[in-house]
């Protein structure tokens, strides 16, 4: 169903089509039959003015004409929508250049048409006010310069015979990517309620987190000291390379693991405050309720994008995929959400998940809401958290040669495994698999502990 801003939807018709969903306002409706019609030469001479002026300078007729003439276009592949990110900032536009008289006719004339639909009414809230409910207030801290790419696997879907579409969360713009970007957002707000001058956080020697963290520190005026299990290994590579390139003071923690990596960082939180500092200390993946709330915004990003069957992410401290489940919790519809264990056990990830999502609902709702069931697969971990596995680098690589798309050896790869090897507990139908990141990583130097 394709929710459009005048109340009306279309359901696609032909064999090839999937049922979308989005509350963006039918500007995103048009944004749908371009990601349908793309690869037609019809497409290419139909949008060619497109391509030389943005849409803010496009008439109302001449979209409609645009319209009719790319509904003569008939052919269609398996997988049938394809999205195109040169309109997604353009189409922001569009809602107030045809305005609400000329939605029925978009309804009802054209799109029928072009995509062979039926037409029908309902009544769904405004995509400013659902995302209110849902997401909460934005995050004053601004990382994001934009909604990162949802888009279709072509060739990997072919590969391995299922529909799945990839959110490129590694392409956030700081820091190298990543998931921690989002959480970070709202963690700076924090640090900034609290003065703070200081960034204190703990991770393994490989820590995607502690790389965004020496970024975030480095461009908001702040010192970054970063607690990492393990030991140097000598010239520094990959995300340590990075941490130190971005000014930070790293020390490492040889025994103990995490707890004692993170009763450091306490304690050197209350040696700087002792002498006059303002520290701030991050828990593990800046996986905190504050944290979280980066991903149920992210959530609603990828309904309004349109995604599609089930959610799939790598869970190693929990934040992301507590994030995602309290965003599904609040829209009560939207695509579902299983998550991969890359650390500690299944269950004690979904016990982390379950008391985070709870919390992030709590900050966001007005009213309380249940939460659903948490699904964490095992089964993917290996040996160990940090240790590459067999079928982990299969999943890479398929990726990597059919896509061009980098996956870490840690997380990512482990998770998307899951997927590759058709696991039966991920619900039937379409994936979206969140890459959260980790790429730098790839470059680190021996092998070890990510």
């Amino acid at each position: 169903m394709v929710v459009l801003g005048g109340g009306c939807w279309v359901v696609p018709g032909q064999p090839v089509a999937r049922t979308l969903q989005t509350t963006g306002g039918w500007a995103f409706t048009f944004q749908v039959l371009v990601n349908r019609l793309v690869r037609s030469p019809a497409f290419l001479a139909a949008t060619s003015t497109l391509r030389v002026r943005p849409l803010l300078q496009v008439g109302a007729a001449e979209m409609v004409a645009v319209l009719v003439r790319l509904s003569t276009w008939k052919e269609h592949s398996r997988f049938a929508t394809r999205p195109v990110n040169w309109t997604v900032g353009e189409l922001s536009s569009v809602n107030g250049l045809m305005g609400a008289a000329a939605a029925p006719r978009l309804c009802g004339e054209l799109l029928p048409a072009a995509m062979g639909c039926r037409v029908g009414v309902a009544s769904t809230p405004s995509g400013a006010s659902l995302a209110k409910v849902t997401a909460g207030p934005p995050p004053r801290t601004n990382l994001l310069v934009g909604p990162t790419p949802l888009y279709l696997l072509e060739k990997l879907s072919e590969s391995i015979g299922r529909e799945v579409w990839i959110k490129r969360d590694d392409l956030t713009p700081v820091a190298m990517g990543g998931n921690k970007i989002r959480k970070l957002e709202y963690l700076l707000d924090e640090a900034d309620d609290l003065d703070a001058d200081i960034l204190i956080t703990v991770g393994a020697a490989q820590s995607n987190h502690a790389r965004a963290v020496a970024a975030a520190a480095a461009m908001t005026g702040r010192e970054a000291r970063l607690i990492l299990a393990g030991h140097h290994g000598g010239a520094p590579s990959g995300n340590l390379l990075l941490d130190e390139m971005w000014g930070a003071t790293v020390e490492f923690v040889t025994e103990g693991g995490w707890p004692a990596c993170l009763r450091r960082a306490e304690e050197l939180g209350d040696q700087m405050a002792s002498q006059g500092r303002r520290p701030f200390v991050i828990p593990v993946g800046g996986s905190t309720v504050t944290g979280a709330l980066g991903y149920a915004r992210a959530y609603s990003e990828l309904v309004d994008q349109g995604a599609v069957g089930t959610l799939v992410c790598a869970s190693g401290s929990g934040g992301t995929h507590a994030g995602l489940m309290a965003g599904f919790a609040l829209h009560r519809t939207g695509p579902p959400v299983v998550a991969v264990q890359v650390s500690q056990t299944a269950q004690e990830l979904a016990d982390m998940a379950a008391d985070l999502a709870d919390g992030v609902v709590r900050r966001i709702a007005a009213a309380p809401v249940r939460t659903a069931p948490i699904a964490v697969l095992d089964g993917y971990l290996g040996e160990r958290y940090g240790r590459p596995t067999a079928a982990g680098r299969h999943a890479q690589r398929l990726l990597m040669r059919t896509e061009g798309i980098v996956l870490d050896d840690v997380y990512t790869a482990k998770a998307f495994a899951a997927i590759v090897a058709g696991d039966e507990r991920i619900p039937p139908g379409p994936v979206t698999f969140i890459h959260t990141g980790g790429g730098p990583s790839v470059f680190a130097e021996p092998a070890g502990p990510r």
